[in-house]
């Protein structure tokens, strides 16, 4: 058998040329089209979507065989959005003299076919043979019998999904047309999403927070009876509660948090009213427990309420970001989460999103709150409108993904949500620069505001395909996430070909791209993992204020990393002195704890990274820990490093691939061994960025295969188990 030829390079050849622009007709007007050199779309049996590139060019997620790539063009000067896109396709609309024959012509100039429309027999279209339309195009306006030609471009039909909730043109959040002034498209990209259908039916979210106003008319619908719980009072009512009026810090006297939050993950869209929540069609559970004093037995139920019920859980709270708090869960909210996650959805687990932290400006880390960095949490970062990370949005090497939320120092616009009905929330009539409607507010801001906007993202994720795992779906964020503030100097890519950024996580989360992944997605595999540690009988202390403290702990096996547990113990009078990193057998570098100004003594804590995903966890795991001020001598106690993640697939030594050199039409090789395996084989000029050629089933005896897409120099093949 004859393994597919996936012509990945070939479709791709336009983007990577020095040919950045082409001049094309667009309906009935000629424009100048930019090409995409991040994107490319997917076509063939059941396939239309885009596909998302690495820098490099190689595409981020596995290409199915009898697949073909197109490539994706933008009107120069203008936004990126789902309605300025078009696909370069193989086809060419051509209109012909009288009498001239369509088939004939088609097999002159070489095209792979021609259809002649019943409706005006003059009118033809012909598909090319090659990957674009654009040479045979030019071919037959060559031809004396042919009065027109010109390849047609695909362009997405749109269904009018857009809700019609009179204050959705001001949430920029869903939609960023730079209408509050910032950059068009630095949104969540829901609207796809939407057209497609996806609005979170059949998905339940809960909003632990401090109450939800079950009688706002932009949130009744939402709300499941008799299904939410007050924690802090330990009743079945879990609405707001307080005057109206301020407290002594300004804020609103009352609970108006968790409805602004809830809000933004699920107030019902197309009512005519209001906004719409990037979810709007799920359902919502009140859990109330911010707001005042509770403890860890409270909430560790909060989070483990209705495990029956509950898909998604939001929690827009988490320790002081004062910069100087290092906290960890109770043992009772320890618990909960890994019942959580071993029980909910039927087993699958729950998806817990966390925000974390407005201690930017605090010089606070994410990676400081033990709930934001446990693994299974989604810790989610914020954004402004112009799709770079709010100055208050703590950075850290656990974050999965960031949102935008917005009203930072710098930038003003903030979520648009509902808040508490009448005079006592948000918006009230003392506050200036709100929204008439006090009903609602224009203000809300936080990472508080990024989580909902998240969990929303996952309820559509899981109507498209409830079969998710909990890791799964955080691999499906990190994946398809979109490159926020790309001249960032923070981006890399780890081995594994992901790209991440210390501020960001993966990126700014897109819900088209998410929906799109999680459709087709397989399963991790069991979750397994590894350790290692090490105690103080021969740790040096570490140097005063320059050098490092590093030392190595080998991992024998061989694991497809996700996520990697730093527990650290030192003694040091000022701990925000100090730099802490771990680096992979890759190379690829987590900062744990950066310096800042934090004069506590001491420091024991559970850290957390998904920077390495994907990589492979055997090797040496390095760990370095700089002192960045002179006059405090500290020491390591002990430190332990754990990695979970799913085994390795490795190829049966017996397949063998044999180079057998150049030909005329392309570089060749041989793939013999026993028959039966399902391989992907796989090219790079780098040994770093790989490309799919081809996958199937080997037939006893080997096959021979041809890179008609290899231009010379130096290549690299390998094999790789397919997925089964």
């Amino acid at each position: 058998m004859r393994i597919p030829h996936l012509a990945v390079t070939a479709a791709l050849a336009l983007s990577a040329s020095a040919q950045e622009t082409l001049r094309l007709q667009d309906g009935d007007a000629p424009q100048v089209f930019v090409i995409a050199t991040d994107e490319v779309h997917l076509s063939g049996p059941g396939l239309d979507r885009i596909v998302r590139l690495d820098e490099r060019g190689v595409a981020r997620t596995a290409l199915p065989a009898q697949s073909q790539l197109q490539v994706v063009l933008y009107p120069e000067g203008q936004p990126r959005t789902l309605g300025n896109r078009r696909i370069l396709t193989r086809r060419v609309s051509a209109e012909l003299r009288p009498g001239v024959d369509a088939a004939q012509l088609a097999v002159r100039l070489g095209a792979a076919d021609v259809e002649t429309l019943a409706f005006n027999h003059r009118l033809a279209v012909f598909r090319a043979a090659e990957s674009s339309g654009l040479a045979l195009a030019a071919q037959l306006q060559r031809q004396p019998e042919v009065l027109r030609a010109q390849v047609i471009l695909d362009r997405r039909l749109q269904g009018r999904a857009l809700p019609n909730d009179p204050l959705f043109s001001q949430q920029w959040t869903l939609r960023n047309t730079g209408q509050s002034g910032g950059t068009a498209g630095a949104d969540a990209n829901v609207v796809p999403a939407w057209e497609s259908g996806r609005t979170g039916g059949g998905v339940v979210v809960s909003v632990v927070d401090d109450g939800v106003e079950s009688a706002h008319p932009d949130l009744a619908a939402r709300i499941i009876a008799n299904a939410g719980f007050d924690y802090r009072d330990n009743d079945a009512s879990p609405e707001p509660e307080g005057p109206e009026g301020t407290n002594e810090k300004g804020e609103p006297a009352a609970d108006s948090h968790g409805t602004a939050v809830a809000g933004v993950a699920a107030a019902t869209g197309n009512n005519g009213i209001g906004v719409a929540g990037a979810a709007y069609g799920a359902g919502l559970v009140p859990i109330r427990l911010i707001g005042g004093n509770a403890g860890d037995d409270q909430e560790a139920k909060a989070i483990a309420h209705r495990l029956d019920l509950v898909q998604v859980s939001n929690n827009s709270w988490g320790a002081e970001d004062d910069g100087k708090t290092i906290a960890a869960p109770g043992p009772l909210l320890a618990a909960a989460l890994e019942a959580g996650l071993a029980q909910g959805r039927g087993g699958r687990g729950t998806i817990y999103v966390w925000s974390a932290g407005n201690g930017g400006n605090e010089g606070d880390n994410a990676n400081n709150d033990g709930s934001a960095n446990h693994p299974g949490t989604i810790a989610v970062g914020a954004l402004t409108d112009l799709g770079t990370r709010a100055d208050y949005s703590e950075p850290g090497a656990c974050l999965i993904v960031s949102a935008p939320s917005g009203n930072d120092n710098t930038r003003t616009p903030g979520s648009f949500t509902t808040d508490l009905l009448g005079d006592r929330g948000y918006n009230r009539q003392d506050v200036e620069a709100d929204i008439q409607d006090v009903d609602y507010t224009g203000t809300f801001n936080g990472t508080s505001s990024a989580a909902p906007l998240v969990s929303g993202v996952v309820a559509l994720v899981l109507q498209t395909n409830p079969n998710l795992g909990w890791r799964d779906v955080q691999e499906v964020l990190i994946r398809s996430a979109a490159k926020t503030e790309p001249g960032s100097p923070g981006w890399f890519t780890n081995t594994a070909g992901l790209r991440f950024n210390h501020e960001f996580g993966a990126g700014r989360i897109d819900a088209a791209a998410a929906t799109q992944l999680a459709q087709g997605w397989k399963n991790l595999g069991a979750r397994l993992n590894d350790s290692a540690v090490k105690l103080t009988d021969d740790l040096p202390p570490i140097p005063d204020g320059g050098g490092a403290f590093e030392r190595t702990l080998s991992l024998s096996k061989s694991l497809r990393t996700e996520h990697v547990m730093l527990t650290l113990e030192l003694s040091h009078p000022a701990r925000g002195e100090l730099a802490v990193d771990l680096i992979s057998p890759g190379g690829t570098v987590s900062h744990l704890f950066v310096p800042h100004n934090d004069p506590s003594p001491n420091l024991t804590h559970r850290f957390s990274s998904v920077f390495h995903w994907g990589e492979s966890t055997r090797g040496d795991w390095r760990l370095r820990i700089r002192d960045t001020q002179a006059g405090n001598a500290g020491a390591v106690v002990n430190y332990r490093i754990e990695v979970f993640g799913t085994e390795n697939q490795v190829v049966d030594p017996a397949l063998q691939l044999t180079a057998l050199g150049f030909a005329p039409e392309g570089f060749r090789l041989f793939l013999s061994g026993p028959g039966g395996q399902a391989v992907v084989l796989q090219r790079s000029a780098n040994l770093s960025a790989w490309v799919d050629l081809t996958n199937g089933v080997l037939e006893e005896g080997g096959v021979e295969f041809t890179d008609e897409e290899s231009t010379g120099g130096e290549n690299y093949y390998r094999l790789i188990p397919a997925d089964p």
